[in-house]
């Protein structure tokens, strides 16, 4: 009797080791697929960041600007003049080269109707994440028309 009770105890022994090498074998498997998508995640997340950083490098231009309108109507009528002026920035870590902006005044709403007058200033190099004030510029109109709309486009290589 003893050696059959040796013999289950062996069995016994042997299985419970076949268990945990079973148990051991999985969750290596599974920290092996976890580790993997952890792996593929951190991937995937450097790539983002990556793209958002170079769309902070390229140059992006901004601007508020205000205006104000002169020797409009006048006592004897005459041409509009519109002074303009404000901040422009460069949120861009990169130098926007031969930056311009043009402002357009329109007779009617939403930029439409009769171009009163157009004039395109030269801004030159905008260096990365700078703030600039526009110098005082003047848009000469041969119309007596007040400003119904006006836009600002800026350009640069």
């Amino acid at each position: 009797m003893s050696s059959d009770a040796g013999s289950k105890s062996s069995r016994s022994t042997l299985i419970a080791l076949g268990v945990l090498v079973l148990i051991l074998v999985a969750g290596w498997g599974y920290t092996y697929y976890t580790l993997s998508a952890g792996v593929t995640a951190r991937d995937s997340s450097v790539s983002a960041a990556t793209s958002q950083l170079q769309s902070y490098q390229t140059p992006s231009l901004l601007g508020v600007f205000s205006f104000q309108t002169s020797s409009c109507g006048g006592f004897f009528g005459g041409n509009c003049v519109y002074t303009i002026t404000g901040p422009y920035a460069n949120f861009g870590s990169n130098a926007a080269n031969s930056a311009t902006v043009t402002f357009i005044f329109y007779s009617g709403a939403n930029h439409t109707g009769q171009v009163l007058c157009q004039t395109t200033v030269v801004l030159g190099n905008v260096a990365g994440r700078s703030v600039v004030e526009l110098p005082q510029t003047k848009c000469n109109s041969n119309y007596p028309t007040v400003y119904g709309s006006w836009t600002w486009t800026f350009a640069s290589s």
